[in-house]
């Protein structure tokens, strides 16, 4: 019998009053992590996946019961919804509508991930969010300025 293609996964932040559940492939080493040079993304320190069109509804938030108990923060057009632990102050995810990058988007931060062994994971996208080009997708190299 095959392994699953797929796996649910929890994640959390560092306090545990935030934790999620969302379905990604069992292969880790098949995940597209990425980096984003955008000011929010570079000063966070973020490793992201972003879940494929037909994941995202997988993603379910465990806790708190609401998504209004969970920190938002915003930006620039208010399209992107950074959320943060309001007890610890984990960046955990960030949700919205980005039409050129198809619409709904959701990134997760790999490092809230639960029991995932990130030590040799390297992200193998580089968004050039800084220069708002989301038009041009990912690049395999990064864009400066950015902490890669």
């Amino acid at each position: 019998m095959s392994a699953p293609s797929e796996t649910t996964y929890s994640g959390s932040c560092h306090c545990g009053q935030v934790k999620y559940k969302v379905d990604l492939p069992t292969d880790t080493t098949t995940w597209e992590l990425s980096k984003c040079n955008c000011t929010i993304c570079h000063k966070k320190g973020y490793l992201s996946i972003n879940p494929k069109r037909e994941d995202l509804k997988t993603f379910t938030l465990v806790s708190p019961a609401s998504l209004e108990e969970v920190g938002d923060y915003t930006f620039g057009s208010g399209s992107m919804h950074h959320r943060f632990c309001k007890n610890c102050g984990t960046s955990v995810f960030a949700r919205g509508w980005i039409e050129a990058a198809g619409g709904d988007w959701l990134m997760i931060n790999v490092q809230t991930l639960d029991d995932v062994d990130l030590s040799k994971m390297k992200a193998k996208k580089y968004w050039d969010g800084r220069a708002e080009k989301w038009m041009e997708g990912p690049g395999p190299e990064p864009t400066a300025p950015g902490m890669w």
